[in-house]
């Protein structure tokens, strides 16, 4: 009876830690996002800047199918002409190795934004995700996503009331 309950606290404690492993986010790249301008006013324009680099040079990120970057819609502040992109719109270059296609990250994306005029003063994010199949070393591949955020600040325009 003591063995029964040995094995069964085993595979309990084993099933907890699958758990809390699969809770982390898969990181694959490394995404740095910015406005070209930190204090913003609204009914600017403003530049938001996306560099993707993969944190293990061995993996690769396929061209097909292919990368889409999706900025979240529900945001009240600002105004994209379009609030996806894939990867072949934004010019991205391409390599090959061995049996695959894969996209050169060497490229700074710039995707323009508009502050809108009844954006309130403060602190705004803009939030969105990178949607991408990563292909390992070995050749397995998996479609994956990775959330990236960057916030700007809103001051009063005070030349809007006149």
């Amino acid at each position: 009876m003591k063995y029964n309950v040995s094995i069964f606290i085993l595979i309990l404690l084993t099933y907890f830690n699958c758990i809390a492993e699969d809770k982390k986010e898969n990181s694959f790249l490394n995404i740095k996002v910015s406005t070209n301008k930190k204090i913003l006013q609204a009914g600017e324009n403003a530049i938001l800047i996306l560099n993707f680099s993969l944190l293990n040079e061995d993996n690769k990120i396929s061209s097909h199918p292919e990368l889409l970057i999706k900025i979240e819609e529900n945001n009240s502040s600002i105004t994209l002409k379009k609030f996806f992109f894939t990867a072949s719109e934004l010019d991205y270059k391409t390599k090959k190795n061995k049996n695959f296609v894969f996209l050169d990250l060497d490229k700074e994306l710039k995707i323009p934004f508009t502050v809108n005029q009844e954006a309130l003063e403060g602190r705004h994010q803009i939030i969105g995700e990178l949607i991408f199949t990563i292909v390992f070393k070995d050749g397995w591949s998996m479609k994956t996503f990775q959330k990236f955020n960057t916030s700007f600040f809103v001051r009063e325009n005070h030349q809007r009331g006149k």
